[in-house]
């Protein structure tokens, strides 16, 4: 090969590497900017939902304090006396609990205390409910004679019982005693007549409270706003967690994702074979000429000689340069990685000589 032709070939070779190294430069960079933008998204997901999580926690707690002000009232006024006080702590802390529980899960109010000595104590979703917690079951139902017009809240305890009577359930307790046989047939008789009259089923009139009866007593309400308060706060740790949790688990899973892999090094390599290798096959052809061979008559020594030199070396190489991109940029030193990119190139491309087996 004359001086020039080699001169050439250098000059080719560097030019072809050059542009090798700048295509994986654009893969790290659009791997990169692909793993920002994934997770800038994961942040502004994880803080959205912490955002809404802490908003739902304060409105939830602000209906609980709402209610306890309103409890705290009845009782420091004294408001129904010793046998009626806690139908009215039942009101305002249904009311309190509910909306809360409803806050924290990101929906609207759905029950308003009336407290205007009307015959309906409260409004769910605009119905009008009468509450009743009287501690004796059948005297509790028989006052639903009285508010045919509306439905009917009793305590969760008591609507369990009631409940399981009408499931037929063959053994019924409250506050862990069984019932007699005779005590379950009078709640059933009164429920049934009381249904009938109303034109409904039981379940389509009758209400349970989110408190049971010994909740709302004067001596336990504090106890149970505290109770409620903590269970708030105990749900928005575990959200906060979950969300963190998922935002780590999404952040680990972008960075494997943006990791060098064997698919991109092939490409970046069959980049490098295909450019190079064809430049170098047609210098090797125009050489030929030169010395008086046509391509098509080259022998099949001719085609494994212009072969050799066209392909193999120049996906090593191309895979190589790829590896000391990737490497040494993981180190944060793009200096050093043009450093070493030079000084691989150079061995590639002016020192290893090219070989014909």
């Amino acid at each position: 090969m004359t001086d020039k032709n080699t001169a050439d070939k250098h000059a080719i070779d560097n030019n072809v590497a050059q542009g090798i190294a700048a295509y994986i430069d654009y893969l790290n960079q659009l791997r990169v900017s692909t793993l920002m933008d994934t997770l800038r998204q994961i942040l502004n997901n994880e803080t959205g939902q912490l955002k809404d999580l802490a908003e739902r926690q304060a409105n939830a707690l602000r209906n609980l304090d709402l209610a306890n002000q309103n409890v705290m009232n009845i009782v420091n006024s004294g408001r129904g006396g010793e046998n009626g006080m806690h139908g009215f702590i039942a009101e305002f802390a249904q009311t309190g609990i509910a909306n809360a529980r409803r806050a924290f899960e990101g929906l609207e109010k759905s029950t308003i205390t009336l407290n205007n000595n009307g015959p309906a104590d409260l409004l769910i979703n605009g119905k009008p409910v009468q509450v009743k917690f009287y501690a004796n079951l059948m005297n509790e139902l028989k006052t639903s004679a009285e508010y045919r017009s509306m439905d009917m809240m009793f305590s969760k305890d008591h609507m369990d019982v009631f409940r399981a009577v009408m499931h037929g359930d063959k053994e019924v307790f409250l506050n862990g005693q069984p019932l007699t046989s005779n005590q379950v047939q009078k709640i059933k008789q009164i429920i049934e007549e009381e249904s009938n009259i109303r034109g409904l089923s039981w379940d389509k009139w009758m209400q349970s409270s989110v408190l049971k009866y010994d909740q709302v007593q004067r001596e336990a309400i504090d106890r149970t706003f505290t109770e409620e308060t903590d269970n708030i706060k105990r749900q928005t740790s575990e959200q906060k967690s979950e969300i963190s949790n998922k935002a780590n688990t999404d952040k680990a899973a972008a960075y494997h994702k943006a990791q060098p892999n064997l698919g991109e090094a092939n490409k970046a390599a069959g980049v490098g074979a295909a450019i190079q290798g064809g430049l170098n096959f047609g210098i090797f052809v125009y050489q030929k000429h030169e010395e008086g061979k046509e391509i098509w008559q080259f022998t099949a020594e001719d085609w494994k000689e212009g072969d050799s030199r066209g392909c193999l070396q120049r996906r090593v190489f191309g895979l190589c340069n790829l590896w000391i991109d990737q490497c040494l940029s993981s180190f944060g030193s793009e200096r050093r990685g043009d450093s070493v990119r030079n000084f691989w190139t150079h061995r590639c491309c002016h020192e290893i000589p090219f070989r014909r087996d």
